[in-house]
């Protein structure tokens, strides 16, 4: 929980159920990682790489800041924009 991950190199990692509220994520490489059920409430996205990463949600991504600006796949992406209403 507030964790500073700032240019993170976490490629393949896994996060399963990880409590990453608040965690300053900017700029990371989370390409292909596992990120089911896990935390990230009020995280900074501004510029992650979570291309490829498993278990990503729409409700996860609502969460965070910065998530406009991160690298998300398509699909992903879309459902946020979509699901993210007024954020």
């Amino acid at each position: 929980m507030g964790a500073n991950l700032t240019g993170v190199e976490a490629k393949g990692t896994i996060f399963l159920e990880a409590d990453l509220s608040r965690a300053d994520l900017r700029g990371g490489n989370f390409a292909g990682a596992v990120l089911r059920q896990a935390r990230l409430d009020g995280a900074n996205l501004e510029g992650a790489d979570l291309r490829g990463v498993l278990g990503l949600e729409t409700w996860q991504v609502c969460s965070t800041h910065g998530w406009r600006n991160a690298q998300l796949d398509p699909d992903v992406k879309l459902a946020a924009e979509q699901g993210c209403s007024g954020q």
